[in-house]
């Protein structure tokens, strides 16, 4: 009867210690949620933003894109021109050698 009672005994402490991190996993998992819908929203905000901007050049983010490069990057002509004083000249995006650059009109 004893050892009945102190395996009924580590049984409901073993329960108590399983209700204990279910409560802390409950905690972190609420605390996740919460997170991530503030990063889901701040993505959506920055999203509505850059889409406005979606034709600027992505690397100076400054001027309109309207070039393309032999590798299929689109860049503006400052950057274009900066690109082109390079030995040997490398798209700013892939590195790749640019052998000819053509102006586009988006």
């Amino acid at each position: 009867m004893r050892r009945h009672r102190e395996t009924f005994e580590s049984m409901h402490k073993q329960c108590a210690e399983f209700e204990k991190i279910l409560g802390d996993a409950k905690k972190l998992t609420t605390g996740i949620k919460n997170s991530t819908g503030k990063v889901l929203d701040g993505l959506s905000d920055l999203s509505k933003q850059l889409g406005s901007r979606i034709h600027y050049c992505t690397i100076c983010f400054d001027n309109k894109k309207q070039n393309v490069t032999n590798c299929g990057h689109l860049i503006c002509n400052l950057c274009r021109l900066q690109m082109e004083q390079a030995n040997p000249v490398r798209c700013f995006h892939c590195r790749g050698i640019v052998t000819s650059c053509i102006k586009v009109y988006l």
